[in-house]
């Protein structure tokens, strides 16, 4: 079973509900462009590789800390953030459609000065699994 080690760097931008007229508006704009650049690192990282059967994901955030060394009040939602990110893979091709990540490994937040997301992807067993 094929697995991946993805790091997209930067602070990472969630995911955000877009309408036809609210797609133009800068908070949708920045998460297009944040799927984009996790579907550029993907590829460049993976070599172009596709995943065709379920697919495990598991992120961890990593965010620069308070000066007190807490995870900062203004941290993006993590749902929205493992969405936004479920979007880029699907657009840099690397899974054909993001209802192939059936399963979620560890995900969460932790602290470093240098921020970024690291994404591990693995093929799993598609048995037992309804697909």
């Amino acid at each position: 079973m094929a697995s991946y080690q993805i790091t997209v760097p930067g602070r990472p931008v969630p995911k955000v509900r877009m309408t036809q007229r609210s797609k133009w508006s800068p908070r949708a704009q920045a998460s297009l462009q944040y799927q984009e650049r996790v579907a550029w690192s993907a590829k460049a990282q993976t070599r172009h590789a596709q995943l065709f059967g379920p697919v495990r994901l598991s992120v961890w955030v990593y965010l620069r800390p308070t000066q007190r060394g807490l995870l900062p009040e203004n941290r993006p939602d993590l749902s929205n953030v493992i969405k936004a990110i479920e979007d880029g893979l699907q657009y840099g091709g690397i899974v054909k459609n993001d209802r192939q990540i059936i399963e979620y490994g560890m995900s969460g937040y932790r602290l470093d000065y240098n921020e970024r997301v690291e994404i591990t992807l693995e093929e799993i067993s598609d048995e037992g699994v309804a697909v």
